[in-house]
Formats: C-alpha cells, structure tokens, sequence
C-alpha cells in the first residue's frame, strides 16, 4: 500500500526574483525517517509528469519509478525514507499557473510569477527542514528532475551526500519561445489566460507526439501490439494527461528549463555523482555522458557514468528499470568500488 498525497503550506515564500507568494507543496513518502532523520532520498520528477511517478499508479511520459522504489528494491525502502515532491510551477497540486492569484482573483495563467530551479530545490528544502530534515542521503532526479539533482548539489552541497542524474544533463536546448508560438495557435489561449481545460485538443496531440519520440511506441510494440493499436493507446494516454496539465505549467517550467545551466557551479559540488544515460534517449543522448564526466572531473567531482542499454529512448529508466537497478542501488547504500566514481 503507498502513501496518498500530502500537502505543506507556506503563507510567505520567497522567490529569488524576491517576490512573495503563497506557495503549496505536494508530495508522497515511502518508508519510515530514522530517529537520526539522515537516511532520506528526495526523488524528483521529469518536465510533464508528478509526484507520482515513484508509484503503481503513474503513467509518467519519463516511466514509472515504482519498480525501483519500495521494500527491496534499488532505493530501499526498508532503509531510506523517500521524499517525492511536485515541482514548483507544476499541475498536479503545487503552486502553479492554474492556481488563482490572490491579488487579482483569477488564475496565474501565464502571468505565475519568473521562478528558477532555486526556487524549485529552495520549497523542496523548506519542506524537508519542516520535517526536521537537515541531511540528505541522496537526491535522484530524472529528465528535469536531474537539473532539481544538480541545483540541490549547487545550491545546498553541505546537505547532499549523493546525487543521481538520470536521461538528464548540465542544461538543455532552449525551446520556451517555439512552445509558446505553438500554443497560440489554439484559439483558446486567449493571451497565455486559457479556460480550464479549453486547451486539452492541442495538449493532446502534443503529448502523443511527445510519447512516440519518448520510446512508448516501441514498448507497446514489444508487448504485442498492432500499430493501430499502439496509435489508440497513445492516444488515450494523452488524452488523459491533457485533461490533467494546464497549459501555460508547460510554459513556467520550459522557461525554468531554458535559464538552467549548472556548467559555471560545477565547482562547488561536494556529492558524489551518478550519470545515468540511455542508448536511444533524442533528449540527452548517451554519447554527451564522456564530456559531462570530463567536466565534473576537472572540478574535481567524484562521478560515476552507466550507460543504460534500451531500445525505450527517454522512458527507459523506467520501462527497463531491471538494466540498471543494481548501479542505483550500490550508489544509494555506498556500495560501489572506489575504482567507480573517478
């Protein structure tokens, strides 16, 4: 049985823009805190998915988590206390764009106040210190959940001990300005004040695109499906999650996205590292994995690179969870080689 979600507020949280605002966090826990409160490993969610996607129930476009979470899996949690929270700026109940704004009485829409990923990790660490939390295992994060991994490592490198960057790299391409152009083509976005779920048509075939290139189609091919079966799955999967993710959340988080790059803090990393990269992933493809090792070894990182062998591209952390398993756990125990993190 897991654990529903839970909800933290905080009446005045501070941006580092320096704006204030009330702000609600959502999140789950797996396993019990230890008397010390040091055995915890906060997992972060990718760019369209949630809290959630550590349990049976997601059906996350990064892949579920659930196999690799829990009693006897890679992170323990017979062991560990896990921490899953949802992103600042997000859907699926954290503060964000479809919330309203108590200054006008509307919904933020596009008008949610600029945040960073230090505002992200700056509400994940205010929520952990409500808890008594002062010490982390490890953060693990991936897709967008590996730039939380790294703003943790930078922004709080007294407090992680480990961190765990998975189908994820220093910074991404920027695509906010040709996310915004395509969804003004909808006639509902009404200048980035779209009405509750007016938008979810565009949103849809949006999301079926973006599980094709994610590596779904090649799972349900392998579980025997036709192609147009595999078209109609896809198609009610993302018509589901469109009914679920406001619109311009896409837009606060890409433009998150787009501002990030860890390269110039490399330095002040004290955690050790684990790179996680897929054979097939068009996101962050496998091959940048030697360079981004090379780089953290001249800030005299301690990192560890697996490449991660699939033919399921950006879910393959999930969908072939068993592949690479054993490398996150003897990362989260301590377990692996000194040989391995260089």
């Amino acid at each position: 049985m897991y654990n529903s979600t839970q909800y933290h507020e905080f009446p005045d949280f501070q941006l580092a823009s320096g704006r204030t605002l009330p702000a609600r966090i959502a999140y789950v826990t797996l396993g019990e805190l230890n008397d010390q409160r040091d055995n915890v490993v906060l997992v972060a969610h990718g760019f369209t998915s949630s809290h959630r996607f550590i349990l049976p129930d997601s059906v996350a476009a990064e892949g579920s988590w659930a196999e690799l979470i829990g009693p006897g899996k890679a992170i323990d949690t017979n062991r560990y206390f896990v921490v899953s929270s949802n992103a600042l700026g997000s859907s699926y109940g954290t503060t964000g764009a479809a919330d309203i704004d108590v200054a006008t009485g509307g919904r933020f829409g596009c008008d949610f106040p600029e945040i960073g990923f230090s505002d992200i990790a700056a509400l994940q660490h205010a929520l952990l210190q409500s808890m008594g939390v002062t010490r982390l295992r490890a953060v693990v994060g991936v897709s967008m959940g590996g730039f939380q991994a790294w703003q943790w490592a930078v922004q709080y490198p007294d407090v992680v001990e480990r961190v765990g960057v998975i189908l994820s790299a220093f910074c991404t391409a920027r695509g906010a300005a040709a996310l915004e152009a395509t969804l003004a083509t909808d006639g509902a976005w009404n200048g980035g004040h779209p009405a509750a779920g007016a938008m979810a048509p565009l949103l849809a075939r949006i999301r079926a695109d973006t599980l094709r290139r994610y590596g779904m189609g090649a799972w349900l091919e392998k579980n025997g499906m036709t192609d147009s079966e595999i078209d109609a799955q896809l198609q009610a999967q993302a018509r589901a999650w469109a009914c679920e993710f406001d619109p311009c959340a896409l837009l606060v988080l890409r433009r998150a996205m787009d501002a990030f790059d860890v390269r110039p803090c490399l330095n002040r990393i004290q955690a050790s590292v684990l790179l996680v990269l897929s054979t097939t992933d068009v996101l962050f493809p496998a091959s940048s994995g030697p360079e981004m090792v090379a780089q953290l070894q001249a800030s005299n990182v301690r990192a560890k690179f697996h490449v991660l062998d699939s033919a399921y591209g950006h879910l393959a952390s999930g969908l072939d969870w068993q592949k690479w398993r054993g490398v996150l756990k003897d990362f989260i125990d301590g377990s692996e080689s000194r040989a391995d993190l260089q």
